[in-house]
């Protein structure tokens, strides 16, 4: 009874702030009294060191929407890129822990995002789809991109380029705003597929998946854009790719563009900011992509991250 009251009392104080033109001040009253936290969203938040409440609650709310949509199994890498520091990006918002790395040179981070030099800056997100037991036709990634800034050369937003142990070409890249306007997406096998947006706006949040052998879709803003690509060819990277294949990278490609090479090489750097990027095993229907981006752009509208650099 007397819990009762103190909660009944609460909710007076908040409401009656609210009624006063203190918005703010009253989602921090009830969310200070928000206990049951996903503990996957808490392992993030302490990675990370949250304090801030409206933060810390779009955090668990993003956790528990993707567990809700039942991907959050399905994530092989996750990260949040807009903590001002190149430690705190490389934090996996899955497992709470550190993968891959930034080069040293090229990468400035901000509240916005990592800012790539489209000279050498990258983000290796430290492994291989072979190591990672992606699936070959069953697939997913996205990436979310600032900036517009699209030179005369071409660039690539994210992905890797190798040789199957068949000796075809495997990719899973996106030039998605190269200074053409074209969209690239060719996902585990050996032939590009084009899509043309309607805009060359290359600000977007991009979510790319690959329903079946011979299905390839691309999202821009949940929505999708260009035609359905239909597959020609059957290699994969998957089952084929040896245990050294490229790492994936976002703001380059990582090329590995002979058979028996060992050492993968990046290029094709991309000039601009991100704000996230993840890696799925998995396919998503258009339904799932839509809901899936409109949880990505409210909790980066949650936390302050500005998507129109």
């Amino acid at each position: 009874m007397k819990k009762a009251i103190i909660t009944t009392l609460i909710l007076i104080a908040a409401f009656a702030s609210f009624s006063q033109g203190n918005p703010r001040q009253l989602f921090w009253m009830l969310n200070k009294y928000h206990t049951s936290y996903d503990p996957d969203a808490v392992a993030y938040a302490n990675a990370i060191g949250i304090t801030d409440n409206t933060i810390l609650l779009a955090t668990d709310s993003m956790v528990v929407q993707l567990k809700r949509m039942g991907i959050w199994n399905n994530i092989v890498s996750w990260n949040w890129l807009f903590w001002s520091t190149k430690t705190k990006d490389a934090i996996d918002f899955k497992t709470a822990t550190t993968i891959g790395f930034f080069n040293t040179t090229g990468c400035t981070a901000t509240s916005n995002g990592v800012a790539f030099d489209g000279t050498n800056g990258y983000y290796d997100l430290g492994y291989s789809l072979y190591q990672k037991s992606v699936p070959e036709f069953n697939c997913s990634y996205g990436y979310g991109r600032v900036t517009n800034n699209n030179p005369s050369s071409s660039h690539v937003d994210f992905g890797i380029h190798g040789l199957a142990a068949g000796g075809k070409y495997v990719d899973f890249y996106s030039a998605s705003a190269r200074y053409d306007g074209n969209a690239y997406v060719a996902i585990g096998d050996g032939n590009q597929f084009v899509i043309n947006p309607s805009t060359t706006d290359g600000r977007y949040r991009v979510i790319a998946t690959r329903v079946s052998s011979t299905d390839l879709r691309m999202y821009k803003n949940g929505t999708q854009f260009g035609s359905t690509q239909t597959a020609t060819a059957t290699e994969v990277f998957s089952s084929n790719q040896t245990s050294t294949g490229a790492n994936l990278a976002l703001a380059c490609l990582n090329n590995l563009n002979t058979l028996n090479q060992t050492v993968a090489f990046h290029n094709y750097y991309s000039p601009n900011t991100f704000s996230f990027v993840f890696v799925l095993n998995t396919a998503l229907t258009s339904s799932q992509a839509a809901q899936l981006d409109s949880y990505i752009n409210t909790y980066l509208t949650a936390c302050g991250v500005n998507q129109s650099l």
